[in-house]
């Protein structure tokens, strides 16, 4: 598995364990673990030798990326295919994000090439689009932490998910047989991303307001435009739910 250690990756493994399955996940710094996975070290920088890794691995569970540097995920994502094909991986499951067809955000364009890659590559795939976590307010909100105000645009719908259920979807998934396109995952709300923000600041004891930034481009234009969204595809916990956890954690 990559990316491992993210938000992600940290619901996927203990659901792999406890289903019996033998979970190796790739980490620069490999430690030892309690809860029966291990870490293996690996990159997806060229040069690594990844075929060496995967050796014996039947299915990959690609969650890596970085949305401040892109350009290393389609990189490192044709590098993974080339090691998965010759190491005879059966199955490569990547997690992708709803909506991000023809998006002009950078970030998104290099999942769309990634999707792209493993939709051309060698090894049979899954693909899981999802929309953005419950967390995300809470992204957003940390970077102006030491600020007076969040300064964030307004009219951007939002459709959170709880990441439990696109963890219980990923295991469901890897564990079969590769399904190509699988159907998208979305909560059960379509809300105002800065409304969500105010709220989640409400929720863990901040009265900081959010002021909106006019912001133009042909990116927020795709973000207003409510293409991120699968109204359709609905389900799990609601944000309200996930902010009244977290008021009472």
């Amino acid at each position: 598995m990559t990316g491992g250690k993210g938000d992600l990756g940290r619901r996927v493994v203990p659901r792999l364990v406890d289903a019996g399955h033998d979970v190796m996940v790739g980490t620069r710094s490999p430690q030892p673990r309690p809860d029966g996975a291990r870490e293996q070290p690996y990159s997806l920088d060229p040069g690594f030798e990844l075929e060496g890794v995967l050796a014996g691995v039947e299915g990959v569970i690609h969650l890596a990326t970085d949305p401040f540097r892109s350009r290393r995920d389609v990189a490192g994502t044709a590098g993974l295919l080339e090691a998965a094909a010759a190491s005879g991986t059966r199955h490569l499951l990547y997690v992708s994000i709803v909506g991000i067809d023809d998006h002009p955000y950078p970030y998104y364009r290099a999942k769309a090439a990634c999707e792209q890659l493993i939709e051309k590559g060698p090894v049979p795939w899954t693909i899981l689009r999802a929309t953005q976590f419950h967390s995300l307010t809470k992204t957003f909100a940390d970077q102006f932490r030491r600020a007076p105000v969040v300064l964030f645009p307004s009219g951007i719908p939002f459709q959170p998910v709880d990441g439990d259920t696109v963890a219980e979807r990923v295991v469901e998934l890897v564990t079969g047989s590769p399904r190509a396109r699988a159907e998208d995952v979305g909560g059960p709300d379509v809300l105002d991303l800065k409304t969500s923000i105010e709220q989640y600041l409400r929720a863990t004891g901040s009265r900081k307001p959010v002021w909106p930034l006019p912001v133009l481009g042909a990116s927020i234009r795709a973000f207003r435009s409510g293409a991120l969204l699968t109204p359709n595809k609905a389900g799990g916990r609601s944000f309200a739910e996930w902010l009244a956890e977290l008021s009472t954690g």
